[in-house]
């Protein structure tokens, strides 16, 4: 039997073993073969949090924006797709002009609008495009998928559908669960990273073939061990 990567559609063999993963042997990912397909307008997707994870997520996005800081000079917007319950939003209004968040879920969507946030509960689209070309020429966007593209039958074209038309400069953030990393290394498939939600855990060479793929220049690539929230 063929197993088709979600990321790079190499087709990789099961062998009548393997129930639960195969490792795509181009790409590094490993592939989940129990995954279930969400509608995230309806189903799946994040938790509206208490008031402990709602700190936990702060502190890491705090992690996550002073990482970005240290390797480049932050640009005047930022673009959150799969804004969640909104924590990066919420942090990012320290270091941006401006900020605007995409998220499915309507729930989250509306936690985050209460919270005095620009956010759209829908896909990013022409009218989107519109705004961006409208900011200055020297405008600069940097534009976040946090643990967004794992929850993606194609990853690449996901990203690309985003960002082609884009005509300011950009960057791009990716982070996503990796294999390799604390969580998965320590608890295997109990692991949090392991559900029916994510098509694959990721290996730093499929970050390297995502970049190849869409002509993107690396300027790094690094584990960040975040708490489990």
């Amino acid at each position: 039997m063929l197993n088709e990567c979600t990321i790079c559609q190499f087709k990789t063999n099961i062998k009548s073993s393997e129930k639960i993963s195969v490792k795509c042997s181009n790409c590094k990912a490993l592939l989940n073969l129990n995954t279930k397909q969400y509608n995230y307008f309806n189903e799946g997707g994040q938790d509206i949090p208490n008031i402990h994870k709602k700190k936990e997520r702060i502190k890491n996005s705090e992690q996550r924006f002073k990482i970005i800081k240290y390797k480049i000079k932050l640009p005047d917007i930022f673009l959150d797709i799969g804004s969640g319950s909104g924590e990066m939003l919420e942090v990012s209004k320290k270091y941006f002009k401006n900020h605007i968040g995409y998220e499915h879920d309507p729930k989250l969507c509306s936690v985050s609008k209460s919270n005095g946030l620009n956010v759209m509960n829908r896909n990013f689209d022409r009218k989107d495009l519109e705004f961006l070309d409208n900011l200055k020429k020297n405008s600069e966007v940097l534009i976040s998928f946090c643990h967004i593209i794992e929850h993606s039958t194609n990853p690449v074209e996901l990203i690309n559908n985003i960002i082609k038309n884009i005509k300011i400069n950009k960057i791009i953030y990716i982070e996503v669960p990796l294999y390799t990393g604390f969580d998965f290394k320590n608890n295997k498939y109990k692991s949090k990273l392991w559900y029916d939600q994510h098509y694959a855990l990721y290996h730093i060479d499929t970050l390297h073939y995502i970049a190849t793929k869409l002509n993107f220049d690396v300027i790094s690539l690094k584990l960040i061990p975040l708490r489990m929230l």
